[in-house]
């Protein structure tokens, strides 16, 4: 039986565009979720959370440019809260050959793809619920699975 191939993974730190669009679209999400940037870690993911639950349980119909643009509002100011609250960083990722906004501790150790983490919130959890809050509660208790550094182990 053959082996899985490893990806290719591999990152580089942000630079000031990325910074800049980063926390712009964290602010949106901020306004959105009626929030001052002074709101507890805890208050954030709560609204966080609502909205995810009420969008994927609405009745509404989806529009998919505006779905991408909720989930990354969400994401930019999920991340945000992940590195204000655990001191990770935000990662430009490469992974056989896709690139995306990742976020992780400063060993690489760990990934989280908020993006694609969030959207997948919004239209389809796998676990049939939104995990958006127990996920930011494991990662903030030190119980997820944590690879070696540089090993980019995904969570979410």
């Amino acid at each position: 039986m053959k082996r899985a191939k490893k990806p290719n993974i591999s990152s580089k730190s942000f630079d000031a565009e990325d910074v800049a669009y980063v926390n712009e679209t964290a602010q949106a999400a901020l306004r959105l979720l009626g929030l001052k940037p002074s709101a507890s870690a805890e208050q954030k993911m709560t609204k966080i959370t609502k909205v995810i639950d009420e969008y994927f349980y609405g009745k509404r119909k989806k529009d998919e440019a505006a779905l991408i643009d909720l989930a990354s509002q969400l994401a930019c100011l999920y991340g945000n809260i992940l590195r204000d609250e655990m001191g990770w960083e935000w990662r430009i990722v490469n992974a056989d050959g896709d690139e995306f906004l990742g976020i992780g501790p400063a060993d690489k150790s760990v990934m989280l793809a908020p993006v694609a983490y969030i959207h997948s919130q919004l239209t389809a959890p796998g676990s049939g619920d939104n995990t958006s809050m127990l996920l930011f509660n494991m990662i903030k208790g030190g119980s997820i699975p944590k690879g070696k550094p540089n090993e980019y182990v995904s969570v979410g």
